[in-house]
């Protein structure tokens, strides 16, 4: 299973921030998670979105550089050590990730959602052996 997250690179300006936002919602793609990242040569804007391939069309068409990564979402228990408990249980077979990202879940208010991005098959079965629950796009909203 997994969730889908577009990255739009643009630069450091608030009104390029409206700018993404404004395309998606003008296409009618509704966004449920979005994370900024702001570095020196420009933001980095993350978004799990409803239709990731429209909204990388619209972007794109607009002339802005998109990217689609394939994301394991996972449901944590939201309480102090969990997330280190959850890493712990994964690390026995994945000992690194591309980027991790970790929001609240907007469903239970006593649950956390985890992004992981990695390539590696096992870590799948590392998170069942583990108990923890994979969740996928409809899982989100």
């Amino acid at each position: 299973m997994s969730v889908e997250r577009i990255t739009v690179f643009v630069s450091p300006e608030l009104a390029h921030i409206i700018q993404v936002t404004r395309i998606i919602g003008e296409a009618g793609v509704n966004g449920v998670m979005m994370s900024i990242t702001r570095l020196q040569m420009g933001d980095t804007i993350r978004l799990v979105v409803d239709d990731p391939i429209k909204a990388q069309t619209s972007l794109t068409d607009s002339g802005l550089l998109v990217k689609i990564d394939q994301l394991i979402a996972v449901e944590i228990d939201d309480v102090p050590g969990s997330m280190a408990h959850f890493l712990e249980a994964i690390s026995k077979v994945n000992d690194t990730v591309g980027s991790i990202q970790v929001f609240p879940s907007g469903i239970s208010r006593d649950k956390a959602i985890v992004l992981i991005e990695s390539d590696q098959p096992s870590l799948h079965d590392a998170i069942a052996t583990a108990g923890y629950r994979e969740l996928a796009y409809t899982d989100l909203t």
